[in-house]
């Protein structure tokens, strides 16, 4: 079996049973799920060691599967000292910069990974999920590995590196790019145009006094949307080492001089 670097998986469960083929979670392997939310990477492969998942208090306790041990949510960020010593972290930080939006979706989203605030930009959020990758970092045995989720953004129009920020992150910390697999996922399309802001989509507006058709929308309260960056339809999957602490050299010995 070959395992691409680029792939359409249907879901990420399908990913992590590639991570198992190519031998990143090997059966003896003691794993934490950081993030591990509502469990969607492992409703295909069952770990059959040691595994430990962060729960959200909504969870049922009832519907983790036997092998798991729960342990109740907490920020990814600062798990505390008592944790420690696993062989791999796995880490789906998540992507969405809350801006100025306030949607029914978002607190349910961050309670997910143990946050009571959203970040409110691509820089914030990228900032959280340093501190992620380094918590991460902490509780890994050396030689041990992190699989580290990430994605770019588009913000304000302005394309955000995610992935390639989370890599210098890494690298920076010392940990080593072992490997790399791109999920190419599906996309809806995006709308051909967005509410006029001059009427507020009325399209109407006060013109020498009296209310006239909107000059900006045509009277259609829908300004055509133009499209600046490609669409992005890509996450990646970092697999990091945790590197090993060098070995200090001996120090060599002073040959005596041959007498002549």
């Amino acid at each position: 079996m070959t395992v691409t670097a680029a792939t359409k998986w249907d879901t990420n469960a399908e990913m992590i049973l590639d991570i198992v083929e190519l031998g990143y979670i090997r059966p003896t392997d003691v794993i934490i799920d950081l993030t591990y939310g509502r469990g969607a990477w492992w409703t295909k492969y069952q770990h059959p060691g040691e595994f430990w998942a962060n729960l959200s208090p909504d969870d049922e306790m009832g519907e983790l599967p036997p092998y798991m041990n729960a342990w109740m949510c907490r920020d990814f960020r600062d798990l505390g000292e008592e944790w420690g010593s696993f062989d791999v972290a796995l880490f789906d930080p998540p992507y969405v910069s809350m801006g100025g939006r306030a949607t029914s979706g978002l607190p349910d989203f961050m309670n997910r990974y143990g946050l009571e605030n959203a970040a409110t930009t691509p820089e914030l959020l990228h900032a959280d999920n340093v501190r992620g990758l380094a918590e991460a970092m902490r509780i890994v045995k050396p030689g041990g590995l992190i699989l580290a989720k990430c994605a770019p953004y588009i913000s304000s129009g302005v394309r955000k590196e995610g992935d390639w920020w989370a890599r210098d992150a890494a690298i920076e910390m010392g940990l080593k790019v072992e490997d790399m697999l791109i999920h190419i996922g599906d996309v809806r399309a995006q709308p051909k145009d967005g509410p006029c802001k001059s009427c507020n989509a009325s399209g109407e507006a006060w013109i020498a006094g009296e209310l006239d058709r909107c000059p900006k929308c045509s009277g259609t309260g829908r300004i055509p949307r133009k499209v600046k960056h490609a669409r992005n339809n890509y996450s990646v999957l970092f697999i990091f080492r945790v590197p090993r602490p060098r070995r200090e050299p001996k120090p060599r010995k002073a040959r005596r001089k041959k007498e002549a």
